[in-house]
């Protein structure tokens, strides 16, 4: 068993290598940080990595796990990847959502990993999901409110 596998090996789903084609692939994050990404070029180059994690969503594969790997693949002009397809029966509401999120993606341009953020540092990156998330939740603004000036 590869150190992925094993790491996220979980008893309720199965992982099939299949080889996928970049252009088909969806993003399951849209921030990504060069930092990251410069480290898995050098991966992907010496030949030793284990593919994204997918599922299957329509008639594309949503990354689960592995998203700076693909970008990376992508920079040094890899077309396809080997990806590890998880094999599971997803509940009806998260199988409607997963649908609209792929949906959502494929308007905004991002299939294909096109049209993603880059920022520089591992950190810059987990800022700027925060405020990507505090942007995009009204319970928060509800909860803590802003400051009236």
């Amino acid at each position: 068993m590869s150190r992925t596998d094993s790491r996220v090996a979980k008893p309720n789903r199965e992982l099939e290598n299949v080889e996928i084609r970049i252009s088909q692939l969806v993003p399951g994050e849209r921030i990504l940080s060069r930092q990251s990404i410069d480290r898995w070029k050098s991966i992907i180059e010496s030949g030793k990595f284990d593919g994204p994690i997918v599922t299957k969503v329509l008639d594309v594969y949503f990354v689960t796990q592995g998203n700076h790997r693909v970008f990376a693949a992508k920079e040094i002009g890899l077309t396809s990847l080997t990806c590890q397809v998880a094999k599971i029966k997803r509940q009806q509401k998260v199988a409607a959502q997963d649908d609209v999120d792929c949906e959502d993606a494929r308007k905004a341009g991002l299939l294909g990993f096109e049209g993603l953020r880059i920022v520089a540092t591992d950190q810059d990156r987990e800022r700027a999901c925060k405020e990507e998330a505090d942007d995009e939740d009204p319970i928060f603004d509800d909860l803590f409110g802003e400051e009236d000036n």
